[in-house]
């Protein structure tokens, strides 16, 4: 409490020892007076010469706060409210702080300790708010107000006026915020994040292959997303039986199955070519490993125990498609793809089974959370460009 009545009496002095800043800062060294004492005093004294009309004794316990102590939201606030008030606003002295200050405002709604540091007194705090909504109400009266200092008392004022797509707009050209909004938006436009499909279709054979008839396909994948590119490990499996059956050689040995799983392990790289706020179309290329499992021989056969009795004719596997991706939500897409396989199937001395296969599939894309991601969301206003 005493220094708490030593730091209220030196303030009051403050347009006294306007030339005296060190003597300032020695008599608060010499009480260890704390930033936490300071704030709570700014928070009591500054409306109290506001209304007196005190606003050098303002701008001196402004600048000695800004030159040694921490950064606290509301008191940035209210140096850049008395800049306006003086007609000093220079948008160079705050750089890209600016910015993130309007950030920090967007995602903070009403009374939040994000606003102050902690110890602040919680009453003189809001009193302080009510204090700065008035004070930013009678600067946006005033005739003579430029864009910026427009944009940012309504920022302050307004939660439905927190938003940044006006800096996009021609009255802002030419200034430093806009230029700092611009490049930040155009250095997270590229987002990444990780991804997870989960996908449905059929799979047509076609040449030689086609008698193997068509086959449901499941797919999952996992891996890289952004908007214009997906890195993705694949893994698959087309199922049931064919309708035909074929031969198969196996140690020296001729079998007709109808059996027919392939199995599938590999790499998706996809690169967006248009799109919109709500969807995109691209183009999708890939390899993978084909297992094709052919017959499963009986426990009783006469067989090496050192060979399975599962058989299978494996194959490299190329391919080549095109997706379209619709955004449901932040995290949920919808997609459809058509995919063109160039399969390498060898089947010595059994049935032919040379061929192609087209796939055509369905389904979602889950899109986890990131950093980036958020902050260029929060920048774009919830719209992101994905192409």
């Amino acid at each position: 409490m005493k220094k708490s009545i030593v730091l209220l009496y030196l303030i009051g002095l403050s347009f006294v020892l306007f030339a005296q800043e060190e003597g300032m800062r020695e008599v608060i060294e010499k009480n260890q007076i704390r930033c936490p004492e300071i704030e709570n005093t700014i928070y009591y004294m500054v409306p109290e010469y506001y209304e007196e009309g005190k606003y050098d004794s303002i701008n001196l316990i402004l600048e000695f706060w800004d030159d040694n102590c921490y950064e606290v939201d509301e008191i940035q606030w209210t140096r850049i409210m008395m800049e306006i008030h003086d007609q000093s606003l220079s948008e160079d002295e705050y750089g890209g702080s600016l910015l993130n200050l309007l950030q920090r405002k967007k995602g903070t709604q009403g009374f939040s300790s994000r606003y102050f540091s902690f110890g602040t007194d919680c009453i003189a705090s809001k009193k302080y708010l009510k204090f700065m909504d008035i004070f930013a109400q009678e600067l946006l009266e005033r005739p003579k107000l430029d864009a910026v200092e427009r944009y940012l008392l309504k920022f302050y004022l307004y939660e439905n006026k927190r938003n940044f797509r006006p800096m996009k707009d021609e009255r802002f050209d030419g200034t430093r915020l806009q230029r700092e909004y611009l490049n930040k938006l155009h250095s997270q436009e590229d987002f990444s994040t990780l991804g997870m499909r989960f996908s449905a279709g059929i799979w047509t054979p076609t040449g030689k292959l086609n008698h193997m008839g068509v086959h449901p396909r499941l797919d999952y994948s996992f891996g890289y997303y952004s908007p214009r590119y997906t890195a993705m490990l694949d893994l698959g499996v087309v199922f049931l039986n064919s309708p035909e059956k074929y031969a198969v050689r196996y140690n020296d040995s001729l079998y007709l199955t109808n059996k027919f799983t392939l199995f599938m392990l590999g790499g998706t790289f996809g690169k967006t070519l248009i799109g919109s706020n709500t969807s995109k179309m691209g183009l999708l290329a890939g390899v993978a490993y084909n297992g094709l499992q052919t017959i499963k021989l009986e426990d009783d056969c006469d067989c090496d125990d050192n060979i399975s009795n599962h058989h299978y004719l494996s194959s490299l596997n190329l391919n080549l498609g095109v997706e379209y991706q619709y955004y449901i939500n932040e995290t949920l897409n919808l997609f459809a793809k058509v995919k063109y396989n160039f399969l390498f199937i060898k089947n010595n001395g059994g049935t032919d089974l040379s061929g192609n296969a087209i796939n055509i599939s369905l389904g979602a894309l889950i899109k986890y959370d990131s950093h980036l991601r958020r902050n260029y969301l929060e920048l774009n206003d919830g719209y992101a460009r994905m192409w």
